[in-house]
C-alpha cells in the first residue's frame, strides 16, 4: 500500500508539472541547468560512515541510512518528520548492535546473522505516532529486509527501557524473517484461536490481552504476529517478566482460565522451533551451564546501559 501511494503521488506530481509547463510554451529551458537533488543527494563520507560499514555492512551486509532522504522514509510521508541528529547515530547504532548481534554471536555463528538479518536500517529523528495519536511508534518494517527506526533524536543508551523498546522492534521483525525461512509450527496457531481479534486488538489493555492468553494486545492480531510478539517480548524483557508479570496476569483470568497455560505452551512451541530449525537454545543449558539466547540478551542490555553511564 505504501509503495502504491508513492507511485500515485509521483504520477499526480508529474501530471501537475506537465499541466503547469504546458501553459508556458514560449519559455526556453537551459538543457544544462543543474537541478539540486534531482538525482538524489550526495554527502561527503565521514568517519561515521566508515564505522557503520565496519559494524553493520561488512560483517552482516546491513546498510544503515541516516542522512535525510524522503524516499527512504516513504512509509511516513504523511507525517512531519525531521532528520536524525548526526551525533545520535553512533551511540544508538552501537547500543543496538551490541544488544542485537552479540547474543546471537554467542548462541550461533556470524553466518546466521549475515544470512537472515534485514539488510536496510533507516533512521528518522522525529517520532511517528499511531493512527489515533495515542502512542509513539518507534519503528516499523517494509517486508523482511527494511526496518525504519523513528524518534532516534530521543535515543539514550543509558535508558534501559528505551534500549529494550527499540530492540523489541528489531527482534519482532527478525522473528518474521526467520519464520519466512522456516514456517511457524502449525500447532502454535491453534492454541488461542478463538481470541484473535485482527481489528479490535487496540481496545484491549496489556492485562486483558494476558488474560486471554496473549503476551501483548498486538499479538492478538494474527497467529503470525502472536508468534513474533511471544518470542521478541521474552527475548527483550526476559523470563522474570514473563513469569512474574505476564503469567501472573494470565493466572488471574476469569474470562479464560487456561490463559497462563496457553502462554506457556506458546513459548514452549517457539523454543522448540528455534532449537529444531536454527539450533538456537532460548533457555540456559542445565548440563553445560551455557546461557540461552534469552539470558544472553538480558546480559547484553545490562552491559550496554552500564557502559554508557
Amino acid at each position: 500500500m505504501n509503495k502504491l501511494k508513492i507511485v500515485l503521488l509521483t504520477i499526480i506530481f508529474a501530471a501537475g508539472a506537465l499541466t503547469f509547463n504546458s501553459c508556458r510554451t514560449n519559455e526556453k529551458i537551459d538543457p544544462n541547468i543543474d537541478i539540486p537533488g534531482l538525482g538524489g543527494y550526495e554527502y561527503a563520507r565521514t568517519p561515521l560512515d566508515d564505522w557503520l560499514d565496519q559494524t553493520y555492512l561488512y560483517p552482516y551486509n546491513i546498510k544503515v541510512y541516516y542522512h535525510w532522504d524522503a524516499v527512504l522514509a516513504y512509509t511516513s510521508l504523511s507525517a512531519k518528520l525531521v532528520p536524525v541528529q548526526v551525533e545520535k547515530v553512533q551511540p544508538m547504532m552501537d547500543a543496538l548492535a551490541r544488544v542485537w548481534f552479540t547474543p546471537f554471536l554467542y548462541a550461533t555463528t556470524p553466518d546466521f546473522l549475515r544470512k537472515y538479518t534485514p539488510k536496510t536500517i533507516i533512521l528518522v529523528g522525529s517520532p511517528q505516532y499511531s493512527s489515533d495519536g495515542s502512542s509513539v511508534m518507534l519503528g516499523q518494517a517494509e517486508g523482511p529486509s527494511i526496518i525504519l527506526l523513528t524518534n532516534a533524536n530521543a535515543f539514550e543508551p543509558t535508558n534501559a527501557d528505551l534500549v529494550r523498546s527499540y530492540l523489541h522492534v528489531i527482534e519482532h521483525e527478525f522473528v518474521h524473517t526467520l519464520a519466512q525461512n522456516a514456517p511457524m509450527p502449525t500447532t502454535f496457531k491453534g492454541v488461542t484461536t478463538p481470541y484473535y481479534d485482527p481489528t479490535g486488538w487496540t481496545n484491549y489493555s496489556a492485562l486483558q490481552a494476558n488474560q486471554l492468553g496473549f503476551i501483548t494486545p498486538y499479538a492478538m492480531t494474527s497467529p503470525d504476529e502472536d508468534f513474533a510478539e511471544t518470542v521478541s517480548m521474552v527475548l527483550v524483557y526476559g523470563m522474570d517478566n514473563f513469569q512474574n508479570v505476564i503469567l501472573q496476569n494470565a493466572a488471574a483470568s476469569t474470562v479464560y482460565p487456561g490463559a497462563a497455560q496457553a502462554l506457556q505452551t506458546k513459548l514452549s512451541i517457539a523454543a522448540d522451533y528455534y532449537l529444531q530449525n536454527y539450533n538456537i537454545n532460548l533457555y540456559d543449558d542445565p548440563n553445560t551451564g551455557k546461557s540461552g539466547l534469552i539470558n544472553l540478551v538480558q546480559q547484553a542490555v545490562e552491559d550496554v546501559v552500564v557502559s554508557y553511564q
